[in-house]
């Protein structure tokens, strides 16, 4: 199978202060209201690294044998990474967030969701933000993110929660591709699972060893068998569809939804969408976020420094 591959330079990086008390973000275009429960988070912009054939969690060691995938983060990631490569393969990130030392960008994590077509040809994608939030779970609660993580979210009967899309902020969300005519991008939001069940950093099916947290009175708990409760990875990725009719427009998993994903003959347009996961955070820098920004129920905006979330939406 031919393989494609698309790349762009990663952008400059713009630096975030971090100490006990104030957290200040980059000005990274994404808008900082996208959570409709209130809950804390912090926030991880991340630029278009690549794109590839390849699927390292689904398809590991097969370059070209995965419809085309979009990459953020990690710049070295391809067929071969393993989660354990991730900080030490030297390849950098496009990841925004960095502490107060301007060459230590901390967030080297992978990040990857299928491509969008406009009648059959690819479309470009511009940043994608890395929200992770409390996800209405009791603050004090939250664990750090396990080290080598790995998380697939969407496309799935087990996580019809996970996907929705819409045309911006203050639009209505919809589980397939909304027309945008008229102006606006395309947004697709995929949202992971936040309970682990603290023993596997993956799973055959790449998602046993996780569950989403159920609501219990006003807020939110893990369920039985998953009793680590950790940040919800949202991720809100922007296509650059000008506008134009969504008829035009699928995902290339909607083509290609039997290869290596679940899905019938035929699917709605966009209904497909997912996204993979694999954690390559430092560990230490992540534990004061969460601590900082999750723990403390201040939510990290873009520019912002931490605002303090009212009782009851956290």
């Amino acid at each position: 199978m031919a393989r494609a591959i698309f790349s762009r330079q990663p952008c400059s990086f713009l630096f975030l202060l971090i100490s006990g008390l104030a957290l200040l973000l980059p000005n990274t275009g994404i808008a900082s209201n996208v959570l409709p429960d209130g809950s804390a988070f912090f926030l991880v912009s991340c630029d278009y690294s690549h794109s590839l054939e390849d699927d390292p969690i689904v398809r590991p060691d097969e370059p070209g044998e995965s419809h085309l995938h979009e990459f953020f983060g990690n710049i070295g990631t391809n067929a071969y990474t393993k989660s354990t490569d991730l900080r030490t393969n030297g390849a950098g990130t496009t990841c925004k967030r960095v502490n107060l030392d301007e060459n230590h960008r901390i967030d080297h994590s992978a990040y990857w969701l299928p491509a969008l077509l406009r009648n059959g040809a690819r479309v470009d994608i511009g940043n994608v933000g890395a929200y992770y939030t409390t996800n209405r779970k009791v603050n004090s609660t939250l664990e750090i993110i396990p080290e080598n993580l790995i998380m697939i979210a969407g496309n799935h009967p087990s996580q019809p929660e996970a996907l929705s899309w819409n045309c911006g902020s203050g639009t209505p969300l919809s589980q397939t591709i909304p027309d945008c005519t008229g102006g606006g991008s395309v947004i697709m939001h995929i949202r992971f699972p936040d309970c682990w069940d603290g023993k596997n950093l993956d799973s055959e099916d790449h998602r046993s060893h996780m569950a989403y947290a159920v609501w219990q009175g006003s807020g939110k708990v893990c369920p039985p068998g998953y009793p680590h409760p950790i940040p919800r990875l949202i991720l809100r990725a922007h296509f650059d569809t000008d506008g134009d009719p969504a008829n035009e427009y699928n995902l290339v998993s909607d083509l290609s939804h039997g290869h290596g994903h679940s899905g019938s003959d035929t699917v709605a347009p966009g209904s497909t969408g997912h996204a993979d996961f694999m954690n390559g955070f430092d560990q230490d820098e992540l534990e004061l976020l969460i601590d900082v920004c999750l723990r403390s129920s201040r939510g990290c905006g873009h520019r912002q420094r931490p605002r303090t979330v009212l009782p009851g939406q956290n």
